[in-house]
């Protein structure tokens, strides 16, 4: 990745979080507890049988929560109780659910274990017949498992099969819900507790809420994450990538091999028939002191003598550095194979060309390769 890509890059990344959190709706709007000017007040209510219905009583918590316990009626079929919240009539007598997609409800059960949420809805010609004011209920069964926040997404409310069979209807009868004209919120008695029985519920909060916000919250810090990910990435190839060019400036030896400069003297014919010899000869597996003793007729103690006092090196050094040179020429100037490039060097075992170039540059070729050609 070049330098203007990894700007454009992370220009991107940023731009797009801070306009997600922006653009983020992290409203609810609570039902209980609720502003004192809100208009939201709570009541209980039983069957409507005229005597022996179940017995429910409702008190405030130490912890700001709403309690309610209740003894369901031995006598009255499928008997329940409700704690339900609403508002006093006026111009805003409706809780709008319209612009929020979840339910949630902190509660506490003593027994219960399946606990329905119902809301009710006021709306007008529910059924093309009938002009009647329906309150028509949408019920949800919470699984309970425990004092927690139970998340009820708007879709998962359905409305009940004895409603519909009561005013002779069909669910397809009944078109788009208008969720802005919902007039009660209600937490039901257990489905499960037998007549007689009795159960405490506790209730901290019920707000309508948002179900994406947290989604988002986690995905705006993961393209942060992501952005410092690829910015650190680039500064840690950018240091290395001016760490070895600054390496093969110091080094800079192209093939032809120049031959060192070095005094006038009795040496100087010796050790410049050595250097051009290793600058034809570099790239054979093999090429040891004793190839030059025969090829040049200078003994291999006089070759090594020569090498350590002229060049300041040891012949293994010496073809080292030529080798690794041109190595790194024909990373940085050819398409050949890292492979390819090794046996044209004189390496015919690839882990061991790999080990010595790590040793010498502090990085294998692949990486040498890719940070110095990717700008």
């Amino acid at each position: 990745m070049t330098k203007k890509e990894f700007i454009l890059v992370l220009s991107i990344a940023i731009i797009f979080t801070v306009g997600l959190f922006a653009s983020l709706d992290t409203k609810q709007s609570s039902v209980y507890p609720s502003a004192a000017n809100s208009g939201i007040v709570s009541y209980t209510s039983h069957e409507e049988v005229p005597k022996d219905w179940s017995q429910i009583t409702s008190y405030p918590g130490k912890d700001n929560s709403i309690n309610f316990k209740y003894t369901l009626s031995k006598t009255v079929p499928e008997p329940f109780v409700a704690l339900y919240f609403h508002k006093v009539s006026g111009p805003n007598q409706y809780f709008d659910f319209s612009n929020f997609d979840e339910i949630r409800i902190h509660l506490k059960s003593i027994k219960g274990k399946r606990i329905p949420i119902y809301l009710t809805i006021d709306n007008k010609n529910y059924h093309p017949k009938s002009n009647v004011l329906l309150s028509m209920p949408l019920v949800k069964v919470i699984d309970y498992v425990g004092e927690r926040e139970y998340k009820i997404r708007k879709g998962d409310f359905d409305i009940p099969s004895w409603w519909l069979r009561y005013h002779g209807l069909k669910r397809e009868d009944i078109g788009d819900i208008d969720f802005s004209k919902l007039n009660y919120v209600m937490v039901n008695s257990c489905q499960t507790l037998e007549p007689g029985n009795s159960d405490e519920i506790s209730i901290k909060s019920i707000s309508f809420a948002h179900s994406h916000n947290i989604n988002y919250l986690v995905y705006g810090v993961l393209m942060l994450l992501l952005a410092a990910a690829v910015a650190l990435r680039w500064i840690v190839l950018d240091r290395k990538k001016m760490r070895l060019s600054s390496e093969i400036n110091e080094i800079k030896i192209l093939v032809p091999y120049k031959i060192n400069e070095v005094d006038e003297n009795k040496n100087s014919a010796k050790i410049n028939r050595i250097v051009n010899y290793l600058a034809i000869h570099y790239s054979e597996p093999e090429l040891s002191v004793q190839d030059l003793e025969k090829a040049l007729g200078i003994t291999a103690r006089e070759i090594g003598s020569l090498i350590k006092d002229e060049l300041h090196s040891s012949f293994k050094s010496y073809l080292n550095m030529i080798r690794l040179t041109e190595i790194k020429r024909l990373l940085l100037e050819t398409d050949l194979s890292i492979s390819d490039i090794a046996y044209r060097t004189g390496y015919n075992n690839i882990s061991h060309f790999n080990r010595v170039f790590k040793a010498e540059s502090g990085v294998s070729p692949k990486e040498f390769r890719a940070v110095n050609v990717s700008t």
